[in-house]
């Protein structure tokens, strides 16, 4: 009933989502061999990383530009860390590449990331883990996984806590520090609690629910170029500029087009970014009318939706800080993680029914009842662990609530 919902509303927008584009995207490189062979002529080499979750369109499409053998390939990946089977990841991708496509497969057995024992935490989740080299720079540190049971009530209190040593004690810089989560709803109460006291970045880092318009993503790129001013960045605030006039039936030629891009970066940088974040959303909306002519009402409702409790806490500088991800604690899921590093990892969750996932089912009397697990809910939590722990370089810890995830036994037992 929801994807026949999601369907109508798809085509009463005559929209298409991003799994459409993937399928249709197949289906005209696979159907038309003057596009496959041209795709082939155009690249040297196809560089395809994080491969091990790589759907079978996606494979299918590869397998299409690879059947001129005009290109090469190069696959990395690992996989251990196979976290988007839900989304269609392919089985054995290695395996399948290296008949399809007549390639050897390396084993990168050299690690530069973690300590030497985190590395043994996470090794320890497949029973076949290769043994990994370390040349890490914090191979000799001698740093214990830290394995916290708390109560849930005081989840948060305790990860705070944490926190106020770690910069106090250890001098950590906020930007090295992050926490992650099973799921979006655990991240925003967490960044909920800790976002007044530290600057965070990630989910639920903004005073506000999120805002999905031209006006807000204007906002934010404009706000990245003014801390970042890049070459990269400014060619993002012209795309979003045009967007917006888009949005706004607005009919802009390419000189207009530059002339409001750089009217609204040079207001930017003359604005005082140290004024409390109602009287700069107000100064931005001011600006924004100025230069496109037209009334911005959603910035209004921005302001509108800011917690009364947390205003006074925020200054615009914040707010563009926290909208473009930087120079505070990230708060992240463990899936959003992937591919990113920290000095310092919280993995919170670490809790029977959670890592791996069993549905709650019902609750008689004091007994809470879950679906028994599965094969494959156990293999999907032991990789989506083994990715949350890799992303510490020196301080890992793991928090669970109530009795203790299956794999927390097996890593305290490399842990002594």
């Amino acid at each position: 009933y929801i994807a026949e919902l999601f369907f109508d509303f798809l085509s009463s927008k005559k929209a298409i989502d991003f799994n459409e584009i993937l399928f249709r995207s197949y289906k005209i490189i696979s159907d038309n061999d003057f596009i496959s062979k041209s795709l082939a002529n155009k690249f040297y080499e196809i560089s395809i990383d994080e491969f091990q979750d790589t759907n079978i369109f996606q494979y299918e499409i590869l397998k299409a530009i690879n059947k001129y053998k005009l290109c090469t390939f190069f696959m990395v990946g690992d996989e251990k860390q196979k976290i988007y089977t839900f989304a269609g990841a392919i089985d054995n991708a290695f395996e399948n590449a290296a008949n399809d496509f007549e390639a050897s497969v390396e084993d990168l057995n050299i690690t530069y990331r973690s300590t030497t024992n985190i590395i043994n935490g996470y090794s320890t989740l497949f029973p076949n883990h290769p043994k990994l080299v370390n040349e890490s720079k914090y191979k000799n540190i001698d740093y214990k996984i830290i394995i916290s049971e708390v109560k849930n009530a005081d989840n948060n209190a305790y990860i705070e806590r944490c926190i106020k040593n770690l910069i106090e004690k250890n001098n950590v810089p906020l930007q090295d520090i992050a926490i992650l989560t099973n799921n979006w709803k655990e991240a925003f109460l967490i960044s909920r609690h800790l976002r007044q006291k530290y600057h965070i970045v990630g989910l639920g880092a903004l005073p506000h629910r999120s805002m999905n318009s031209s006006t807000f993503n204007l906002i934010r790129c404009l706000g990245k170029f003014t801390l970042f001013p890049t070459i990269r960045h400014l060619r993002v605030v012209r795309r979003n500029v045009e967007f917006h006039s888009l949005e706004n039936n607005l009919t802009l030629s390419e000189k207009e087009l530059t002339f409001c891009t750089n009217s609204l970066i040079s207001k930017v940088k003359r604005i005082d970014l140290t004024v409390t974040l109602i009287d700069g959303l107000t100064i931005l909306r001011e600006m924004f009318e100025s230069v496109f002519g037209i009334n911005h009402s959603d910035i209004e409702e921005i302001i509108s939706n800011i917690n009364e409790d947390e205003a006074n806490f925020w200054t615009l500088e914040k707010y563009l800080k926290t909208l473009a991800g930087v120079d505070g604690i990230t708060i992240n899921t463990i899936h959003q993680s992937k591919g990113l590093e920290y000095e310092v990892v919280f993995v919170n969750g670490v809790s029977e029914n959670k890592i791996p996932y069993q549905k709650f089912l019902e609750r008689i009397g004091n007994e809470w009842i879950y679906e028994p697990l599965t094969i494959e809910n156990i293999e999907s939590g032991r990789t989506k662990l083994y990715v949350g722990m890799s992303r510490a370089k020196a301080i890992l810890f793991l928090i669970h609530n109530w009795k203790p995830s299956m794999f927390i036994p097996l890593i305290r037992a490399t842990n002594n």
